[in-house]
């Protein structure tokens, strides 16, 4: 917010709502899965649940759209002198009002659709990597390993969820017959595929966006 000059009530409410898609579309995914795939049945108890997460958040991502504040999240600035309670409350409006705002139905369609694809992404990732290491797993079970291994990226337990990203996917192998041995080698190949080149384009850009943020301060601050 700082760097781009943008409000941070803004950036956190688009950040809201971008997670508020992907939940959506997860709960969805996880939905269909508890109705046509056989789950393990430490999965199986939340079949309920997942429907109900995403009945209330189809009705918020409905919500966001219907409602809109009267007054623009610019109006009513918050004083210095005001007290903490009051500006945190003002800012709270405001972060709403800027959601409302954003929660356009145009950008929440191409959102979701957009988090629907990178979930088909990841599918396939699953699905094919198992495939290039001789794992006879199919799309199906690929789909559950899936929807396992993503419920723990909700707390984050290890750097890249190691060794817990390893154990849902063998969970959830071993749930559909397979060898458990090989399901742990396969899901580390699939950190390996997912993580390095993402680490590697982020330490490229890293640098780029540093270069771009000091020449914004020497800009703004010249000698």
């Amino acid at each position: 917010a700082r760097n781009s000059k943008v409000s941070s009530a803004t950036v956190l409410a688009t950040l809201a709502i971008d997670k508020l898609c992907d939940l959506v579309s997860y709960a969805a995914l996880f939905a269909v899965a508890a109705i046509w795939l056989p789950l393990p049945p430490q999965l199986a108890r939340w079949r309920t649940a997942a429907l109900i997460a995403l009945v209330v958040m189809a009705i918020a991502l409905a919500a966001l759209v219907v409602w809109r504040p009267k007054n623009s999240h610019g109006d009513g600035l918050v004083a210095a002198e005001q007290r903490l309670v009051e500006r945190a409350r003002n800012y709270w409006r405001r972060l709403t009002a800027t959601s409302a705002e954003l929660a356009t139905a145009r950008r929440l369609t191409i959102a979701v659709g957009l988090s629907f694809l990178s979930w088909a992404g990841q599918w396939a990732t699953f699905h094919y990597a198992a495939h290039s290491a001789s794992f006879p797993t199919t799309a199906a079970a690929s789909l559950l390993a899936l929807l396992v291994v993503n419920l723990s990226f909700v707390v984050r337990l290890t750097p890249g969820n190691v060794g817990v990203f390893q154990l849902l996917y063998a969970l959830a192998a071993t749930s559909t017959g397979l060898d458990k041995d090989s399901a742990v080698a396969v899901a580390f190949l699939i950190s390996l595929i997912q993580y390095i080149p993402v680490t590697i384009i982020g330490l490229l850009l890293a640098r780029s966006l540093t270069t771009d943020a000091r020449a914004s301060s020497v800009s703004t601050h010249p000698t």
